[in-house]
């Protein structure tokens, strides 16, 4: 049976090379539910993107590829919420715990949440870190074979 027309999941809705992958885990905000960990981050396309890291702590292969197909049966489920929520994200869901069991109705309960917050967090502007205290101070220089005293 195919799907009405809305609600394909088509391939340009996949995030799919190595560096669109990248790219998000390096600038994108992060949200954590009950099943899941959301990375997102705001793109310039008209539709929302997902992709799926799922490793092998979460099983054998069989169990792995039931997992990630309960997820992109959500994401397809709720695409249109999540870009009315989010917008056009680019989004990368983690399974967060291996021994768990995935219900779909939890998961379309939790995903558009945590898309979301994770693109509110993605919009913030980053956090200025501030020097360590330590590491003004010069070294002082020793002599060979010289006490270690202060």
């Amino acid at each position: 049976m195919n799907a009405p027309r809305g609600f394909r999941f088509l391939r340009q809705h996949h995030l799919r090379k190595g560096f669109e992958f990248q790219r998000v885990y390096r600038f994108a905000g992060r949200a954590r539910g009950k099943h899941l960990q959301v990375l997102a981050m705001p793109n310039r396309l008209p539709h929302a993107r997902l992709g799926l890291s799922v490793s092998k702590k979460n099983g054998k292969a069989v169990r792995r590829n039931k997992i990630k197909r309960m997820i992109r049966e959500s994401f397809r489920l709720l695409r249109w919420e999540i870009e009315a929520r989010a917008g056009s994200v680019d989004l990368i869901v983690i399974p967060t715990h291996p021994e768990g069991k995935y219900p779909l109705d939890e998961l379309m309960a939790e995903f558009p949440l945590l898309a979301e917050k994770a693109v509110q967090k993605a919009k913030r502007p980053p956090r200025r870190r501030s020097p360590r205290s330590g590491s003004s101070r010069r070294k002082r220089s020793r002599k060979k074979g010289a006490p270690n005293t202060p």
